[in-house]
């Protein structure tokens, strides 16, 4: 999640510069509710290592002043890097969510009822699962960016 977490950051700030806070706000709004101000921060400071990110002071009458990041020339690229990544976990999160009950509820069982919890990667993106049939698709989630660890 780490490395998925610095792309996150990444496509944001590309969105718009912000501070660590509105930053964590931000993804909140996208429903990552469950990423922590610490984690967001340490990410942060990760991307700035690797010079994807730049922190600039930004001083404001209405509190101290805080850090604002910016993405950098190597940051786009570092973005840029990781469209196919993203891709990919799009795809095999939808091939997850396909044939999804309807009647689900949010924050439940992503698979629904009556399967293992796993992924289908059988089938085509977009094409019916067949009914009781689910195969794992973990390694499909695994990896990383180019360039990441």
């Amino acid at each position: 999640m780490r490395s998925l977490l610095q792309a996150l950051l990444l496509l944001l700030i590309r969105q718009q510069p912000g501070h660590g806070y509105d930053l964590v706000e931000r993804l909140g709004e996208l429903g990552l509710t469950d990423v922590e101000a610490g984690q967001a921060y340490r990410a942060l400071r990760s991307l700035e290592r690797r010079h994807s990110v730049v922190s600039v002071w930004v001083t404001s009458p209405a509190g101290p002043p805080r850090r604002r990041y910016e993405l950098t020339s190597q940051g786009h690229d570092t973005l840029e890097s990781w469209r196919p990544r993203l891709n990919q976990l799009h795809t095999a999160i939808g091939s997850c969510l396909t044939g999804w009950p309807a009647d689900s509820v949010p924050g439940g069982d992503l698979a629904g009822p009556g399967t293992d919890g796993a992924c289908d990667r059988s089938r085509a993106p977009g094409a019916a699962r067949p009914a009781g049939t689910v195969t794992s698709s973990r390694s499909a989630l695994r990896g990383a960016a180019p360039g990441t660890p």
